[in-house]
């Protein structure tokens, strides 16, 4: 596990608006740099590495989507792994429940792993969160269905569970969206992790 020096700020990867194929609705999707955990099948090892130069500070996240100007349902986050930086993920999840508290995080770490760390912050992102998909990619395990890479990855919904009604066996479906002058495809395709 990595040690935080600024918890005010994530790597991001990337950040993107609407993602309608990540969650209920028309969704920020938030991507973040850096994961130790290696999951064979990885559909995003470019975002394992913590890449300090693409660090951004949660208030200039939170002053890019107060620039949209169309209704937000929610936030997605993923990764990379959210949790490598457990501080920094609660103060944006903090920031991201002002704007809507519909805020669903995948994670390769199971949540009683989660639970088990006892940290406060991992507490708080846990107790601010809508939803979570948690556990690791297992690619002999993916069944093509749900919300989720692989049959062992749970989906846990904390809130709003009228709108998450059936996001476990909802078809999988791929967005592809230009972004930053490249294609992109945002999901989780049928044999792998969200992209």
């Amino acid at each position: 596990m990595s040690t935080e020096t600024h918890t005010d700020r994530i790597s991001l990867s990337r950040i993107y608006y609407p993602v309608t194929v990540l969650g209920p609705g028309n969704r920020v999707g938030i991507w973040m740099n850096g994961c130790d955990r290696r999951c064979p099948g990885c559909v995003s090892p470019e975002m394992q590495t913590y890449d300090a130069a693409k660090e951004i500070s949660i208030d200039a996240i939170t002053d890019l989507i107060g620039r949209i100007r169309a209704p937000i349902d929610g936030f997605t986050i993923s990764g990379g792994e959210p949790f490598f930086r457990p501080a920094a993920l609660n103060a944006l999840v903090l920031a991201l429940s002002r704007v809507n508290d519909d805020i669903l995080i995948f994670t390769g770490c199971t949540l009683e792993e989660l639970r088990e760390r006892k940290d406060p912050a991992v507490d708080s992102a846990l107790g601010h969160c809508a939803a979570l998909v948690d556990g690791p990619y297992v690619a002999r395990l993916n069944d093509c269905e749900g919300l989720r890479g692989s049959s062992n990855q749970r989906i846990h919904v904390f809130r709003y569970p009228e709108k998450y009604r059936g996001i476990e066996t909802a078809p999988k479906k791929l967005q592809t969206v230009v972004y930053n002058g490249h294609v992109l495809t945002i999901g989780i395709p049928k044999g792998g992790t969200p992209v």
